[in-house]
């Protein structure tokens, strides 16, 4: 039963990953944010990514170290997403800074 806690506890304050709220009409706001600018919510989102990137990738390298094919071959395919994600965050940031 106590594997089953972090769902439950998930389901009674409604909110999902992340702080955002799931009620009838999907996702809202999420948590902390509210009181930001947009430019500074993308900021943090890419900084965010940028460290969920680089676990992820030493993840990768110490799997495949171990010698753990199917981990790190997961994990590359994450890291490869999670780069892609940050690249178009990143440019769309630039481009919304002009």
């Amino acid at each position: 039963m106590r594997g089953d806690r972090g769902s439950g506890t998930r389901a009674r304050s409604g909110r999902g990953p992340g702080g955002v709220s799931s009620g009838r009409d999907g996702p809202s706001r999420i948590g902390h944010h509210r009181g930001m600018s947009s430019a500074a919510e993308i900021s943090s989102l890419s900084s965010t990514l940028a460290e969920l990137h680089e676990r992820v990738t030493a993840m990768a390298e110490g799997a495949l170290s171990s010698g753990d094919e199917d981990m790190a071959h997961e994990l590359i395919a994450v890291e490869r997403a999670l780069g892609g994600a940050l690249r178009r965050l990143r440019r769309f940031s630039q481009g919304s800074n002009r």
